[in-house]
């Protein structure tokens, strides 16, 4: 992956979805704060791998994907789902996290994101990124 441009600076710990090819600032360890300018509105792409799924799918870095397959990152993915999130994390970022990690490799994903404040909706393949 290569860094993009308005990304997070040289040595901020990101965080990778096992299954969808994109990177996420995380501010700290795996779960923890992004920018809380981009809470409100979901969680902020700040790398995408090169002709992977997602970029093929149109998403880019500095984009903030705010649902997935129609759960909207904002909202709580319930109780049980998030009992072990970070209270001091991004909620976001960890539902993010948590709704790839549930994905099966070879699904197909609506992601919808915001770019330069704009709804923008792709669908793209779930990929293992450890495999």
């Amino acid at each position: 992956m290569a860094q993009g441009v308005g990304g997070p600076p040289d040595g901020e710990p990101v965080a990778a979805t096992r299954r969808l090819p994109i990177r996420i600032t995380t501010g700290g360890s795996v779960n923890a704060r992004q920018d809380a300018r981009y809470d409100a509105e979901g969680a902020y792409v700040t790398d995408v791998l090169d002709e992977g799924p997602a970029w093929e799918a149109g998403i880019r870095e500095g984009d903030v994907i705010t649902k997935i397959d129609g759960q909207s990152l904002t909202e709580s993915i319930g109780a049980r789902a998030e009992r072990d999130f970070d209270l001091d994390g991004s909620a976001p970022v960890q539902r993010l996290l948590a709704l790839a990690g549930e994905l099966d490799e070879g699904q197909q994903v609506e992601v919808e994101y915001l770019r330069d404040g704009e709804a923008m909706r792709a669908t793209l393949e779930a990929d293992d990124l450890e495999g």
